[in-house]
């Protein structure tokens, strides 16, 4: 009698014991896949990406503080635009926010007051007709453009800030300045700037192809004809008057005569 006692509470106990660990395991893998879904739509909140855009959300736009910048880095090259709609830009606005793009090399600050709508920038290396001087830049040369409402815009009320990336730590600092290229005149007009850890930052009022040069790169060099003007000719003038007056020898036969 004692025996199948015995054997009646063993096999009991190794039930439960099964039972137990099988029970374990379902809430630990239901708890994981619950945290992977979670961080998935958390990535999904904070931004979308579309082709060569990026799309700006309402979680992302909530998130920026008083008078601080949206920020939106871009770190894959085929990413050239970003596209903000009207409600996120008036939300932007009584935050007293602006919209910060920045790239590999290039860094650009618009304040929100310039602009309206529905807002796309396009932020790229330059593919300009005619682009010339590309080989002296020592920044990358992008080209900057802004849309509100698929109309674009290129003159701004409030100046627009830009940081560009100096290329060479080897090259005179005070030299450095920003530089856009006029597509009429196809040269590149002096903005200016100053450098700044590694930076030149200017500030601007319209949208265009922006570069940094060296000041000496586009410093006027004297001219042939200029060269030639600073080497002093005797004239006809004073070739007559040296012909006019007697030599020493002239003055000593008259005196002896």
């Amino acid at each position: 009698t004692d025996t199948p006692d015995e054997g009646e509470e063993e096999s009991t106990d190794t039930p439960d014991e099964g039972e137990e660990e099988s029970t374990d395991t379902p809430d630990e893998g239901e708890e994981e896949s619950t945290d992977t879904s979670d961080e998935g739509e958390e990535s999904d909140n904070n931004s979308d990406v579309n082709d060569d855009t990026f799309v700006a959300n309402d979680k992302a736009i909530e998130a920026v503080q008083n008078n601080q910048a949206f920020e939106v880095e871009i770190t894959d090259e085929k990413v050239t635009k970003v596209m903000i709609s009207k409600k996120q830009l008036d939300m932007l606005k009584d935050k007293g926010a602006a919209v910060e793009v920045k790239k590999a090399g290039i860094k650009m600050t618009m304040p929100t007051s310039n602009l309206n709508g529905d807002v796309t920038f396009d932020v790229a290396p330059s593919n300009e007709a005619g682009l010339t001087n590309q080989s002296d830049a020592l920044s990358d040369v992008y080209s900057f453009n802004v849309s509100e409402n698929g109309v674009a815009k290129t003159t701004f009320d409030t100046p627009v800030t830009l940081r560009f990336t100096v290329r060479d730590a080897d090259v005179d600092t005070s030299t450095l300045k920003v530089y856009y290229f006029n597509p009429e005149t196809k040269m590149w007009e002096l903005i200016g700037g100053e450098y700044v850890d590694g930076e030149v930052v200017a500030d601007v009022d319209h949208f265009s192809t922006y570069a940094v040069f060296s000041t000496d790169t586009f410093a006027v060099a004297d001219t042939p004809e200029d060269s030639e003007s600073v080497v002093d000719t005797p004239t006809d003038e004073s070739t007559e008057e040296t012909n006019d007056e007697p030599t020493a020898t002239e003055e000593e036969t008259n005196t002896d005569s």
